[in-house]
């Protein structure tokens, strides 16, 4: 990983798609079944109201901060010299990677990192030349 898998549509005439069927971000950490549930809650909703139109939108709600996370690291998976001091600084404090993980688990977009993660990151990544 980290790997990203799209649909076409999630919803469509009386057919919905849900977890994995519907999309897929990482199929390592487990973030499938988190997302997944997210998306049944949201399409029993949408079917009581009698309108999948309402889960689509939920769906790329629901995908919308996994997915931005997933860019980041394809972009630093993309880049060895970046991938290597991003790598290193994570290596270097546990807190900071565990807050790093957080990053893709829960919501809450960088500030999730803390203004210091964030500069150490950074800090790295102008080191690496970025």
């Amino acid at each position: 990983g980290p790997l990203e898998q799209r649909c076409r549509r999630v919803a469509s005439g009386r057919l919905a798609l849900v977890g994995d069927a519907a999309g897929y971000l990482d199929a390592i950490t487990g973030e499938g079944l988190a997302l997944a549930f997210r998306e049944a809650q949201a399409l029993v909703a949408s079917i009581a109201a009698g309108d999948l139109g309402r889960y689509r939108s939920a769906h790329r709600r629901i995908v919308r901060h996994p997915r931005a996370v997933i860019r980041l690291l394809l972009l630093v998976e993309e880049r060895q010299w970046l991938r290597r001091h991003v790598m290193s600084a994570l290596h270097a404090d546990d807190d900071l990677m565990t807050r790093f993980l957080n990053l893709k688990m829960r919501p809450g977009g960088p500030r999730i990192l803390g203004s210091d993660g964030l500069l150490r990151l950074s800090a790295e990544a102008l080191l690496a030349g970025f």
